[in-house]
């Protein structure tokens, strides 16, 4: 498959704008993405790029790569990356929340003793020396 672009023709022979997207599309694909790349190493490795620059490249290579995921890093999803049941979850979540904070709301307007939540096992580490 060729992905150059000869000027000259450029989408002259592309008969509706689905077309022209789909060529566009392709060469972007091909072509673009393999510049992009190519830029972006360049220069995260230029001895006199800026800071600023090079964090950049950086960060989209990282992302390109998949390494900056949130599935990657455990940082939970954003409702916008969710689906219909991960949302449906999510509301559920936050309804068992609601009711438990209204029972400790009314057990405090009661005088009521709250129970402590259950303390957590602690794990410890041993450093095996060697």
């Amino acid at each position: 498959m060729n992905d150059q672009i000869d000027d000259d023709v450029f989408l002259d022979d592309v008969e509706d704008t689905e077309d022209a997207r789909d060529e566009v599309r392709r060469l972007i694909r091909g072509r673009g993405v393999r510049s992009a790349v190519k830029a972006a190493i360049e220069v995260c490795e230029n001895k006199t790029a800026p800071a600023p620059a090079k964090a950049t490249a950086a960060g989209l290579l990282l992302r390109a790569a998949g390494l900056l995921d949130a599935k990657e890093n455990n940082a939970p999803k954003q409702l916008h990356e969710m689906t219909a049941e991960e949302l449906a979850q999510e509301i559920d979540k936050c309804r068992q929340d609601i009711v438990r904070i209204r029972a400790k709301e009314e057990a405090l307007d009661r005088g009521d003793f709250l129970p402590q939540p259950r303390p957590r096992k602690r794990k410890v580490q041993h450093d095996i020396l060697e």
